[in-house]
């Protein structure tokens, strides 16, 4: 088998897991299941077995871990603090109104580090990036137009207050793009500091600790008590899916620069999470789409290809 085809291969492994991450995400939310206590646990998994596998311990005992670990410590906490607020959000959106267009705004979030990088790192602006720029940004007016036409409607939302309003599920899509997009920022500032390294593998255990941090204090300060009951079994699933994500991405991105593609892996894998999720909502949640709502993605997925390539 080429190296372009395993890559192919490990690409499409990871576009399906991380739309299987949506599929649990989604299933939760819709079954009202203790969210936090959910993602509190789900964080404690993912921390032990990133930290089982990931790390380089040889080289941590050495003292040869890689240089900068305040600032690497610093960020990753960042980008786990931007990135859960940002689901928090997702799981707003959801809540009130589309599943399937709610993922698909928040998954195109991908345009923010290039926006940043050609405004702070003077990348090349190339005009088929830029269009999809625009295209994804135009997406989300004709994947909120439905949206638009509930406000005013009601959803059986008592339990956080939320009273299901259309603007309130484009107010919670929005912000969810703009905090998960901020935190891959966070994430890429590391790779563009001079004579920095990450011998140790590092990187994702911090994100990982810095999440379940995160959501430990969340519930502390919100005063919420801790209840797994009935969220062993889909925080095992989500655990394994996320960290599978993980492994499977960096992999396919050393596997497609060396077969020279590797511009191909993130349009491929966003593609079809944002594919299997819409897929799913309309399937299984029986949610409606409309020519507006069609459209909308077609637009958000075409503007992901032509970003990434």
């Amino acid at each position: 088998m080429s190296t372009a085809m395993q890559g192919l291969i490990l690409t499409l492994t990871t576009g399906l897991i991380w739309g299987g991450v949506g599929i649990v995400f989604s299933r939760v939310v819709k079954r009202k299941m203790d969210f936090y206590s959910f993602m509190l646990l789900s964080s404690g998994l993912i921390l032990i077995f990133s930290m089982a596998i990931i790390p380089d311990y040889r080289a941590i005992m050495s003292g040869d871990a890689g240089s900068g670990f305040p600032g690497l410590l610093v960020v990753m906490l960042a980008v786990a603090a931007t990135s859960n607020i940002g689901f928090l959000k997702m799981r707003g959106a959801m809540q009130c109104g589309h599943h399937g267009f709610a993922w698909a705004i928040a998954q195109s979030a991908m345009v923010l580090p290039f926006i940043f990088a050609l405004l702070f790192w003077h990348e090349k602006a190339e005009i088929s990036r830029i269009a999809g720029v625009i295209m994804i940004l135009a997406s989300f007016v004709f994947l909120s137009l439905k949206e638009l036409r509930n406000t005013g409607k009601k959803a059986d939302m008592k339990s956080d207050g939320i009273n299901g309003k259309g603007s309130k599920w484009i107010l919670f899509s929005i912000s969810a793009f703009l905090l998960i997009g901020l935190s891959q920022i966070f994430s890429i500032l590391p790779s563009h500091w001079d004579n920095w390294s990450d011998k140790g593998a590092l990187r994702v255990p911090l994100l990982c600790g810095g999440t379940f941090i995160f959501w430990a204090a969340y519930i502390f300060l919100k005063g919420g008590r801790i209840e797994f009951k009935g969220t062993y079994l889909y925080s095992f699933i989500y655990a394994f899916l996320v960290l599978g994500g993980q492994i499977f991405l960096y992999k396919s991105l050393d596997v497609m620069a060396a077969a020279k593609i590797s511009s191909l892996v993130y349009p491929l894998a966003i593609g079809i999470c944002i594919t299997m999720v819409v897929a799913y909502s309309a399937l299984k949640l029986k949610e409606e789409f409309g020519i507006s709502g069609i459209a909308g993605i077609l637009m958000s997925l075409l503007g992901i290809i032509l970003v990434s390539v």
